[in-house]
């Protein structure tokens, strides 16, 4: 393996292939490249690129609730992706930098949580809904719960409503 150099543009299909024939076996890849070929895995999936779609597939992913709810939640919080807290932080739901619950938030910026990715936002509101949401059964809860510790302001609901 001497003289093998790996690079981030590698694809991890070529990694594995070059890997494969270097080692002659799947399973006896070293340690260290096993870790380098996860750790691109890893950046890649973060890295892919923001869409409607690619959120539902993640809320699913996750197993959140209420997903139309929270595609609703991401197009009121951010102007469809369009605001500044989004743009700069990665924040797609106008999340607080948490101070009692697990979070996924690297830091904080212009007063809300800053993520490193997309994904890392949604994993983060899935934090959120873990916390908050044990019990609610129905969609109209869901709302209630939302107009009661989610929003700083009182029409909150029926503004989320609009983008469903």
């Amino acid at each position: 393996l001497t003289g093998v150099h790996f690079t981030e543009h590698m694809k991890q299909d070529d990694l594995r292939v070059m890997l494969d024939y270097l080692t002659g076996h799947e399973h006896e890849f070293p340690k260290e490249y096993c870790d380098f070929i996860v750790m691109m895995e890893h950046k890649q999936k973060n890295q892919e690129e923001f869409s409607e779609d690619n959120l539902r597939k993640e809320i699913r992913r996750l197993h959140l609730k209420y997903e139309d709810v929270i595609v609703a939640q991401y197009r009121l919080e951010t102007g469809h992706g369009t605001s500044v807290v989004f743009k700069q932080n990665n924040n797609l739901f106008g999340m607080k930098l948490s101070k009692l619950r697990p979070t996924t938030a690297i830091g904080e910026n212009l007063n809300h949580a800053m993520y490193s990715s997309w994904r890392e936002s949604v994993i983060d509101y899935g934090y959120w809904q873990l916390q908050n949401a044990k019990g609610i059964d129905s969609q109209e809860e869901y709302y209630k719960l939302l107009e009661s510790m989610y929003s700083e302001v009182g029409d909150y609901v029926p503004r989320l409503k609009t983008m469903l």
